[in-house]
């Protein structure tokens, strides 16, 4: 008896996998098609929030922009709870930080569009920093337009 309820576990235990592994890419697949069918219709992208110092990696990527080196900031000098820094191909640094939404320095970059001496964009709760500019800034901070 217990070598026939062990031989059924072995071969039903792969089936029950497969089964359960399909379910989970066929609900993947029809959550992706609306988006990527409702971004073909309009032509621009949908404004969406960045939720991390990576999505503002990916905007620049996906705008052209090769990131020649990536520098992990010390945030805690201006009070952002983090920090990440990209050196383009033209020697341009782009500088995000993160903030938490009552944080005083954030606060006072939103109002006054300027952290430590520096011209702020803000994003949702990311501040970025253009440096050492050449011809490419419009183009970088176009490649976060998208974010909120």
């Amino acid at each position: 008896m217990k070598k026939l309820l062990s031989t059924s576990a072995i071969f039903l235990s792969p089936t029950v996998l497969v089964a359960c592994s399909n379910n989970q890419s066929t609900t993947k697949d029809s959550s992706v098609q609306p988006k990527t069918e409702q971004t073909k219709a309009n032509d621009k992208p949908a404004s969406k929030k960045a939720t991390s110092l990576d999505d503002f990696k990916k905007a620049l990527e996906s705008n052209g922009f090769t990131i020649k080196e990536e520098i992990k900031k010390s945030a805690s000098l201006i009070q952002a709870e983090s920090g990440k820094g990209f050196i383009l191909e033209d020697d341009t640094a782009v500088e995000v930080y993160e903030y938490y939404e009552k944080n005083p320095m954030f606060e006072e970059a939103k109002k006054e569009k300027e952290l430590i001496g520096h011209p702020a964009y803000i994003y949702g709760n990311y501040v970025v920093l253009v440096l050492n500019a050449t011809d490419s800034k419009d183009k970088i901070l176009e490649s976060f337009k998208g974010f909120e």
